[in-house]
């Protein structure tokens, strides 16, 4: 039933950041750069890239980015753009 119908997207809701392994346990503003996260996608839907290394994306961008795959307009003030890598 799902075959070829499911995508798959998996993310974080805040970074590690660069800082000293023991600063893991905060994040925001305690430790720089935990606002910086991941995001993997498999699916009919989007495209086989691979890594991305070039290009900035942002948290703000996911669930225009999940709307967008789901047929749905994401309007909400402060919302990012969908990122079109991960959209064929």
């Amino acid at each position: 039933a799902y075959k070829d119908k499911t995508t798959l997207i998996i993310t974080t809701d805040h970074g590690r950041g660069t800082e000293y392994e023991g600063a893991w346990k905060d994040h925001w503003t305690q430790v720089e750069n935990s606002d910086q996260i991941w995001m993997a996608a498999i699916g009919p839907d989007t495209s086989a890239t691979g890594e991305a290394k070039s290009g900035q994306f942002y948290q703000n961008q996911v669930a225009a980015t999940l709307a967008k795959l789901l047929g749905l307009n994401y309007v909400l003030e402060g919302a990012g753009k969908p990122i079109e890598a991960f959209l064929k």
